[in-house]
């Protein structure tokens, strides 16, 4: 029971940090302040460790955060078919015990290709980079709103006019049209040409995850009815005989069926996580706004350079879906060929 204890704590803990990172705590006073506690401390471990070791931490750092790397990609696949592995496994075999009528596979390995085929879109589709030849493409597609973007401003790295809502990535070393945020467990950028994608590809997971809880949690409620569980009783430290309660119930289970409660510890937390990043993609593409430009808005209200933001990009819910999910790509890659 202490290991799923702790197993829990970290995964809130990492869920927390990633919801406060993604709602801007870390940019108020109160958030600096925090940051630079932190910075302060690591730095103060690091010069208290030998040089070569304390070089070696900060390359891995950099490696896995500044750098773009397919460490996340291995990550999140291994992630995934490790989780399906257990369903297959330890949960599907129970299901047939319960029903063999219903086909139990069919549900999973549907979620499993799409989600698979979807993730290979995201990742290896062009998510609009500016090349030479699709410059001036792109350049024409937004005006400038004078408040985000503003007119003839060049990028110091690609050398090239930045069109309105581009940005240029310092992971991809590329500039992208409609730039939303670079995805590392992707290992590629979140752009116009690619976005409709990626947010078919959160459902899928979304969508995956719950459907694995669910699996889940009926094998392990078929295990407890067949094994009369809580009619069982347990003997406590002073060697008498309890009733069952909840938390006797989970140890139980979590030391003979570790793997199957891990998942119902698990998938619900990034069900939860998933389905609000989902729905904050779902609230931005009705806005037609990125990522980028929310973050961009803040950091402008935060140091009083505007007040009010009008988005000018927003042509209404039927044109701003097909922006995101029927861009003009083909035209523009054509055009940079050429």
């Amino acid at each position: 029971m202490t290991f799923l204890a702790l197993m829990l704590a970290y995964v809130s803990g990492v869920m927390l940090f990633i919801g406060l990172y993604w709602a801007g705590y870390f940019d108020t006073q109160h958030g600096k302040h925090v940051k630079s506690a932190v910075f302060n401390i690591i730095e103060f471990v690091l010069n208290k460790l030998p040089s070569p070791i304390a070089e070696l931490l900060i390359n891995i750092f950099e490696y896995f955060f500044t750098e773009k790397n397919k460490i996340f990609v291995l990550l999140y696949c291994a992630l995934v078919l490790s989780g399906n592995l257990v369903l297959l496994v330890d949960v599907i075999p129970i299901l047939y015990i319960v029903n063999k009528e219903d086909n139990h596979i069919q549900v999973p390995f549907i979620l499993l290709v799409a989600s698979s085929i979807l993730y290979c879109l995201c990742s290896l589709k062009d998510p609009g980079v500016i090349a030479e030849g699709s410059n001036l493409k792109y350049y024409k597609m937004y005006r400038f709103d004078n408040q985000l973007y503003r007119p003839n401003l060049w990028c110091s790295t690609c050398g090239r006019k930045k069109p309105a809502r581009s940005k240029h990535c310092g992971y991809c070393n590329k500039c992208v049209a409609r730039f939303d945020h670079h995805c590392v467990w992707t290992n590629q950028c979140i752009g116009y040409c690619n976005h409709g994608y990626f947010i078919f590809f959160l459902v899928s997971i979304v969508a995956m995850c719950f459907n694995g809880v669910h699996m889940t949690l009926t094998a392990l409620s078929e295990i407890v009815e067949k094994s009369k569980l809580w009619e069982t009783k347990y003997v406590d430290s002073n060697g008498d005989h309890q009733p069952m309660t909840f938390t006797t119930l989970i140890q139980y289970l979590f030391l003979k069926y570790p793997r199957k409660v891990f998942l119902v510890a698990y998938l619900p937390v990034m069900t939860v996580y998933l389905g609000l990043f989902l729905l904050y993609h779902l609230v931005i593409l009705v806005k037609n706004q990125t990522t980028n430009e929310r973050y961009k808005i803040y950091k402008l209200k935060v140091n009083n350079v505007i007040k009010d933001y009008k988005n000018v990009y927003d042509r209404g819910l039927l044109r701003n879906l097909k922006e995101v999910f029927a861009p003009e790509c083909k035209t523009l890659s054509n055009s940079a060929k050429k």
